[in-house]
């Protein structure tokens, strides 16, 4: 089988996104492809994902797609969406996207929040949206900066155009202020976890919130890419680059974790679980 289709039936056996496939086959050293090869095939599938614009084929409508649409509202809802739009690593998306007119959903990569002081404030990766869900047409540019950890493939929704379906489909509507009232829980629980938890609590959430939210999307959970630097994850949970290069490294010493470069493996995930208050273990996501 030639080494393409190898990669692609990796992807659609394990429902993974193209950008984690080509991650993990060039992190690995047992990989048997040739390293050089899958970094010139990374960007002829990044380009497939681009122009893949079927919503009903896509694998995370579950995530970013309204339910309860018959097949005429499905075509125009499709409708509103132009081409996915790629990016390269570090782009600057408040400058890229317009986001004062347009929400993003992520379809490939992930990507960095920080404030005007460069506090890291969150991480966003496939279907998560991005910009204003109040749905306002035209909002206030975000204060926050928000910055590509990867290449990047996103859709955009221009607001004015899905402001004018919401009236003749109120479940849009309704999609709309689940995202809007699921931002706000997140941003609460995160707010108890990272201003009120100790040091050793707050990693434990952040590795268990990253499984978690890739086992949502069906993507596997219990190795995966770290698509963010270390001092990004310490700036994220409010500790300082040391103790959280300190605590991975216990962590692995008492067989909790493995890690190697950006590569992690949860090996006793109950054990990180252990060391959650028990109100927020149902809160992860």
């Amino acid at each position: 089988m030639p080494a393409i289709q190898k990669l692609l039936a990796v992807q659609a056996s394990l429902r993974l996104d193209m950008e984690t496939v080509y991650d993990s086959l060039t992190q690995h050293p047992f990989n048997n492809l040739p390293v050089i090869f899958i970094k010139q095939q990374r960007k002829r599938v990044h380009g497939m994902l681009q122009y893949n614009t079927t919503c009903s084929d896509c694998f995370l409508k579950s995530r970013c797609f309204p339910q309860g649409l018959n097949g005429q509202e499905l075509l125009d809802f499709q409708a509103l969406l132009p081409a996915p739009l790629s990016l390269k690593n570090r782009t600057n998306l408040n400058d890229a996207c317009c986001l004062e007119e347009h929400i993003l959903v992520i379809k490939s990569g992930y990507v960095k929040i920080t404030d005007p002081n460069h506090h890291v404030i969150d991480f966003y990766g496939p279907g998560c949206f991005l910009g204003d869900l109040t749905l306002r047409e035209q909002s206030q540019p975000p204060p926050n900066i928000m910055t590509a950890l990867s290449r990047l493939v996103v859709c955009r929704i221009s607001k004015k155009s899905l402001n004018e379906k919401i009236d003749q489909y109120p479940s849009i509507r309704a999609f709309a202020m689940r995202l809007l009232s699921r931002k706000i829980h997140r941003a609460d629980i995160m707010h108890v976890i990272f201003m009120k938890e100790n040091a050793e609590t707050k990693l434990a959430y952040f590795l268990l919130w990253m499984s978690e939210r890739l086992k949502k999307n069906n993507l596997p959970h219990h190795i995966f890419i770290l698509p963010m630097m270390k001092k990004d994850i310490a700036s994220f949970i409010g500790i300082s680059p040391e103790t959280t290069a300190r605590m991975i490294r216990q962590l692995e010493a008492i067989d909790v974790i493995a890690n190697q470069g950006r590569t992690l493996v949860i090996k006793q995930p109950e054990y990180l679980y252990s060391l959650l208050p028990p109100g927020l273990i149902g809160h992860l996501t």
